[in-house]
């Protein structure tokens, strides 16, 4: 998911796990597990709504980005290794 929104696409998908946590706001939509109509609904939607659906992409894009690139996980884990290396001190 996180690749799609990098790619600017919309995302059509259930809930589970920690998507609700890395999907962007606008980037997509979200059913429960198991709950079809919701689900069909929502692909419909996305279809239906192609041209709305994308408009927010390059912001979200950028979002993207900016949040789960491989500079800022790296920056998280350094601080991360210092933190606990103070500790142990």
């Amino acid at each position: 998911l996180i690749e799609a929104q990098a790619a600017g696409r919309f995302i059509v998908s259930t809930n589970v796990g920690g998507i609700k946590d890395i999907l962007q706001k606008g980037a997509g939509l979200l059913s429960e597990p198991g709950d079809l109509a919701p689900f069909r609904d929502n692909l419909l939607n996305a279809i239906t709504n192609f041209e709305t659906s994308n408009n927010n992409s390059e912001a979200i894009r950028r979002a993207v980005l900016q949040n789960f690139s491989y500079q800022r996980l790296c920056s998280d884990m350094d601080k991360l290794y210092r933190k606990l290396l103070l500790r142990k001190h």
